[in-house]
């Protein structure tokens, strides 16, 4: 007899995440990567018509398990924290908050090569979503801003219950873009058009004092490149541990592909974005967002001005 998690995951087209262990990928294997930031990279095949390509290669060790990787794991996002992972699978994406969260898949080009990478979005207005600075523009390989990014909300397995429409401008904050400055790590995408108007999105993005942010207990929700059945969301609630003036610290369990994913916090039926998580932290003992200040949000504001955003 079926339990009813797998009733729900066998609705959806997925499968149970306890039979990871029979999920087997057909078809060649494409060579891997491991961005630090970005997580697990496809190398693509010959993009002949993009000329352009980047000066400078990053140092690689090969990891016994992992495969390629950069020496440096500095800011490595891959530490799940704590002794267990506690994050739980999000059976029905199409409820709120969950509908507004994304799945992105990232192009970048290297040389006449496409590497392709995966993140986490939020609508946050009819053609705005707010994501991590690094998925849109990479400092640690020298690609740039990205090629081209797709955005799925609410993507369950193959299941894409809104469709999916891709980027038309990309923003990240100048500190970030001239500079790889992590208390800046954080950027939005402009789509080419809105999604259908029965989706909606999150309008709620909150600046909280210091005071009120210590000990708070927050949400994330994003798509990990770990777990299986591939292209699933899951999510944690945990506290936060420390707060600076730009970035919030606490041990919610991520991995790559979280980068972008909102944290927020609830109360009754109101839902506040508070920060946008991008990555672990250099003792591996925390991991970390950026800090919804007031002066992120105008900037956010700033740019849905400019691209005539309905919010």
């Amino acid at each position: 007899m079926y339990s009813r998690m797998e009733r729900e995951l066998e609705d959806l087209g997925l499968k149970d995440s306890r039979q990871e262990e029979k999920y087997v990928e057909k078809g060649p294997a494409s060579k891997m990567m491991v961005h630090p930031l970005l997580g697990p990279m496809l190398s693509a095949e010959t993009h002949e018509e993009l000329k352009y390509e980047t000066k400078t290669k990053p140092p690689i060790v090969i990891h016994p398990l992992l495969g390629p990787m950069l020496q440096e794991e500095e800011e490595f996002e891959y530490e799940i924290i704590g002794k267990e992972d506690e994050r739980k699978l999000v059976i029905n994406t199409k409820e709120i908050p969950f509908r507004w969260i994304c799945y992105l898949k990232l192009v970048f080009i290297s040389g006449n090569k496409k590497l392709t990478a995966m993140g986490t979005g939020t609508i946050i207005g009819d053609r705005a979503v707010l994501t991590a600075g690094h998925n849109l523009f990479d400092h640690d390989w020298k690609l740039g801003w990205a090629s081209s990014v797709k955005v799925v909300p609410a993507k369950s397995g193959n299941n894409e219950p809104f469709g999916s429409h891709m980027a038309a401008k990309l923003y990240v904050p100048q500190k970030y873009e001239k500079k790889d400055n992590y208390e800046y790590d954080y950027g939005l995408i402009i789509l080419n058009k809105p999604f259908t108007p029965e989706l909606g999105w999150w309008k709620r993005i909150r600046s909280l004092d210091t005071e009120r942010l210590k000990n708070l207990s927050v949400n994330i929700a994003g798509y990990p490149a770990d777990k299986k059945p591939d292209y699933t969301m899951w999510r944690d609630f945990k506290k936060i541990k420390k707060v600076t003036d730009r970035l919030l610290f606490y041990d919610l369990d991520t991995y790559g592909g979280m980068s972008g994913s909102p944290v927020w916090v609830r109360w009754k039926d109101y839902r506040s974005i508070i920060g946008i998580h991008t990555g672990g932290w250099r003792n591996k003992d925390m991991n970390r967002s950026i800090r919804i200040t007031k002066d992120v949000r105008a900037n956010i504001m700033k740019w849905m001005k400019e691209a005539k955003i309905k919010s």
